[in-house]
Order: structure tokens, then sequence, then C-alpha cells
């Protein structure tokens, strides 16, 4: 138990101030002072006074006051527990020396055999170092004096050993176990290394004897990518995926399985053949990754979470020695000027035809029997529209929009009634051929006797089809856009918008969501915390207890919650591929 406890202080100092809004690190940050193969990456920022904006943050979550919680709860615990002083606390012992970010990192790449150890009840050592950023490294080092002579003092079976490497001093805690903890400040970090050759390889990148991770391509497209403010960020580069492939356990399985016939790929057109061959090809192609990142942050009133990719697409190119096909496809937004304000969700996107031939030529690698129905259903639908599909999809390369409002006529006593009416828009670019499918769409309303009429709205002529269910469809050419809508009166909504400026895009959530990432991009989508309350309401008439209960619940989100998103942001050619998640939170 001793032991386990002088671990567990060992490791509090490697988390000792998580919370943080980090400046942007112009030098590289901690990542300058860990080699440039490590496979995994963690920047924690702890720049000052972020304490106030985490508990700002909780309160508005919760509903509930927070203010001094994190440093009464936590942070002053801490310092007290560490240095074994009551009197301790995070503003006056730890405060002054820490910088802004504490980087963790494997320096190397544990075979994944080391795993099964620990299912034994093993631990065995790990290449794992964290870096905490020293603003005074005077300051730093008497913290770490004080910490360690405590730990000494409270546990029998630990010894504390000085050593060097390349001229820096560290301290060796050894507590006979089979993890060594080295610790050592190194340039302005100080540095807890899991083994002895953790610490080793930081000093050694300080020294200019090995390259830092900081100084790789790959690394600086992806982090530069994210929002330098990020309270957290976690990387993970080329190391990793090429140390997976060269593992000698996970390629024992997989020559096992291609031995075996389980990685038989030959129905999707696929044959694996010799696996050293296989092997190579597959690092060939990790080596042109540049990462995987993901990014947590506050801005403004909201919770922002980015997840960033990117590959070296020439290097993927002459790896695999076909063309890579880049996608430049960006929303256009006048498509969410024809969006009513009171639009509960939003989903935006481009080339539904690409979409289209995507699966479709998916489908015929995967399964042919699928693809074979599917193309017996597109001849179905050619034979009734009247139309091949391919001049369909001729007009449909350009922005389609999904939006919902609420349907104030629903009843859930009705067959088939939903409690939101749908819209959706194509952005028109062939008109000729989307009035060419609008009459198409009349012609087959005739020939299948429903009820089909054409109305003038403020000078658009809208087709309305009513089902044999009592559905009403309704199709209309709205400023170059092809639009298409579910119950009464939703077209007449699209229509006002679109004339009156009095649309989604107008409204102070949408001003808040596009603040936070422009949409621009290749893909979009929102849902507005109201609408779910507003649609639960509708959905509990009738129902006594559960609905109460399941309104009770939804206003409570919207009370805190206002807008939930998640967008492809546009960027420069050839940058990483980007996505934000984010919640807005009401005021």
């Amino acid at each position: 138990m001793k032991k386990i406890f002088s671990l567990v202080l060992v490791v509090a100092i490697l988390i000792m101030a998580w919370p943080g809004l980090a400046q942007a690190q112009e030098d590289g940050g901690m990542a300058a002072l860990i080699p440039a193969e490590a496979p995994f990456y963690v920047s924690i920022a702890t720049r000052p006074g972020i304490e106030a904006e985490i508990e700002a943050l909780v309160a508005k979550l919760s509903q509930t006051p927070a203010e001094g919680m994190l440093t009464a709860q936590a942070l002053d615990p801490l310092a007290q527990t560490l240095l074994g002083d009551k009197e301790a606390s995070f503003a006056t012992d730890i405060r002054p020396w820490l910088g802004d970010e504490i980087g963790i990192a494997l320096t190397g790449m544990p075979p994944l055999a080391m795993f099964m150890a620990v299912g034994a009840g093993q631990i065995p050592p790990v290449d794992l170092a964290a870096l905490i950023e020293v603003a005074d490294p005077a300051g730093a080092q008497a913290f770490l004096d004080k910490a360690l002579k405590h730990l000494a003092s409270i546990t029998e079976d630990i010894t504390l050993t000085d050593e060097s490497s390349g001229g820096v001093a560290y301290t060796v805690v050894d507590n006979g176990g089979p993890t060594q903890v080295s610790i050592g400040i190194v340039e302005n970090a100080l540095v807890i290394g899991f083994s002895t050759r953790a610490i080793k390889d930081v000093i050694e990148v300080a020294a200019g004897e090995t390259a830092a991770l900081a100084a790789q391509r790959g690394f600086a497209r992806i982090y530069s990518d994210m929002d330098p403010d990020s309270v957290l960020r976690i990387y993970t580069g080329p190391a990793l995926y090429t140390g997976l492939i060269n593992d000698p356990f996970l390629w024992q399985v997989v020559e096992q399985g291609i031995e075996s016939g389980q990685f038989d790929l030959s129905g999707m057109g696929i044959t694996i053949g010799d696996p050293d061959e296989l092997r190579e090809q597959a690092l060939a192609v990790a080596a042109t990754i540049d990462g995987l990142a993901l990014g947590f942050s506050g801005r403004g009133n909201a919770m922002v979470m980015d997840i960033v990719a990117g590959f070296d697409l020439a290097a993927l190119e002459e790896a695999t020695g076909q063309p890579v096909e880049r996608v430049e496809t960006k929303i256009n937004p006048d498509i969410f000027t024809l969006l009513p304000p009171d639009s509960g969700g939003v989903l935006a996107a481009t080339n539904l035809a690409g979409l289209y031939e995507g699966i479709t030529t998916g489908m015929q690698l995967a399964s042919p029997q699928t693809s074979q129905e599917l193309g017996k259903s597109m001849q179905q639908f050619e034979s009734a529209l009247g139309q091949k599909v391919e001049d369909v999809l001729a007009w449909l390369r350009g922005t389609f929009a999904l939006a919902f409002v609420a349907n104030p006529d629903f009843d859930p006593g009705k067959p088939n009634d939903l409690p939101v009416n749908l819209i959706l828009v194509f952005e028109a670019t062939d008109l000729e051929q989307v009035q060419a499918t609008f009459d198409a769409l009349q012609q087959v309303a005739e020939r299948e006797r429903v009820k089909a009429e054409t109305t003038d709205i403020a000078g658009v002529t809208a087709l309305t089809v009513t089902t044999r269910e009592g559905m009403e469809i309704q199709f209309a050419l709205v400023k170059d856009h092809f639009v298409l809508t579910t119950g009464a009166g939703t077209i007449e909504k699209v229509i006002n918008a679109a004339q009156s400026g009095q649309s989604y895009a107008a409204t102070p959530q949408w001003e808040r969501v596009t603040g936070i990432a422009n949409a621009r991009g290749p893909f979009l989508a929102t849902l507005e915390a109201g609408a779910l309350v507003e649609i639960s309401a509708l959905q509990a008439q009738g129902i006594d207890e559960f609905g109460s209960a399941n309104i009770a619940q939804m206003k409570a989100l919207a009370e805190a919650v206002e807008t939930f998103a998640i967008i492809a942001p546009g960027a420069e050619e050839g940058a990483p591929a980007h996505v934000t998640l984010f919640i807005t939170l009401s005021d």
C-alpha cells in the first residue's frame, strides 16, 4: 500500500495544474522538448486566472453557483498533500512558478504485448514523460525539493537517487517496484519520466541530439489548425500507426488471419498477397499521415471540440500510385436565407450527386447483391419519373439543406402524423433540368391519380401533392433553389424567409454559431434546444406522467444550452480536414 501511495504522490505532480486556457505557443510549447517519434502527445493549458473561467462554465451548465469551487475542492488540497503542509495553497506554492502548459507524451511506442502483462496484474515501465512548463525555475526547484523531501519522510521503502545525463541533473524515485520515476528540470520544464529512458529522451531533444516533435511538418500543420486557446489538445502522429504495423504481436495476428482466410476481402474485389509486401505497403501509407488531433476549448459562450486530421497528399499519391481527389466543394451560404427563422435543426452539405455516386461505388465493392437491388430501385424511379437518374443528378452537385420546423397541427392519435414538418432545399445548378423535373412530378401525380394542384404564393408557383395517407408535400422553385416541404403552410414559410430576409440566417443563434466556426466548408448541422422542448410538448399531448417528465427534462436542458452544432469550416486549399463540434450556452 505504501508503494502505491508513494507513486500516487509522484503522479499528483503531473496533474497538479490541469485546468487552463493556453496562449498560442509560438515556440512549439512543451512539444519543442518531445522527441519527433513520439506517437502520442497531450497538451494541457495552465494559464493564470483560468480557475474563475472554468467555475463560470460549470455554473452555467449546472445552474448552480461554483465560485471558488475548483480552488477550494481540488487545487489547495493538492498543494497541501504534495507538500505535507496544511497551510499550503495553489496560489502561493504552485501558481508563482507554473507556466502556461503541461505536456504529456509517450516518447517511444510501447509493444502491444505489454498490455497483456498489465492484464496479468503487472505494471511494466512505459516511456511516458510529463513536462510542466516552468515560469520560475528556482521556485519550481524549491517546490520539487520540498515535495520529494515530504515524500521520503512518509514512506519507509522509497529511495531518492541523484543522477545526471548530458549535464542535466535529475532525481530517481525508486519504491522497489518495476517502475522508477525520474524527476528534474530540463530547460523551461519540470520533467517527470516514468522510465529512465523517458527523461533521457527529453534531455537529448533539449541538447539538439534528437529532433523535436514541434519541428515536424505534419505536427505543425495539425496543431496550428486547432484553437491555440484550447484547454486540452490530444495528438497522435505517424509514429503511432507505423508502430502498430511494425508491432510483432499485432502482425502475427494479421498473418494468421491471412493464412486462415479470416481476412478474405475477395468479395470486395481486393486480393491480399504476401503479408510482408502488405506490411511494406501499409507502412508507406502510414508514413504519409500528418496526424489526428482533438482540441477542447471554451469560446465565448460555447464549449468547443475540434477534430483535425491530415495526410501529406503528395506523399500519399506516391505511396499508393493513385491520384487523390481533392474535395474543394463549399456550402453556398445563400441556402440558409431560404430557411425559416424557427427552424429547429439544419443539416447542409454539398454535392448530393457525388455522395450518391460514392455510395453506389462502395456498394458495388462491398455488396454486389445490394448494389443490384439499388439498381433495380433506380430503374423503377426512372420509369415513374420519366427521367434518367443521371439527368436528376446533373443539377444536384451544388449545396443542399435539410431542416425541420415544429408541426403545430400534430395529432398524436393520427396515423403517420409527425411532430415536425420537413424542408429540403437544393441549389438548382441547371434551371432547365430542374424545371423538367418539376413538370415530371406533376405528370407522376396525375398518372397516380393523387390530388395535385398548383397555387401562386407571393409570385411563386407551388405544386401541392396530397398523398393517399393525407400528407401534403409541396414543391416550388424559389430563388434558383428547388424546394420540397411537408405539412400545410410550410412552403409559405420558406417563400416568406426568402423574400422578407427574416430567415434562419438572420437569427441571433445563427450569428453565434457562425461566430465560432464559419459556414463556408463542406458540411454543417445545428440543433436548437428550444425546438426539442417544443417537439416534446407536441409529442406529450395526451400522455400524462411520462409526457410531463419529458418536457421538464427538455426545459432544463434548454435553460442551460441553446444550440448544438457540428461544422466542417471552410479552409484554405490543402489544409487538414477539420470538424468543429460545439454547444452554445444560454445567456
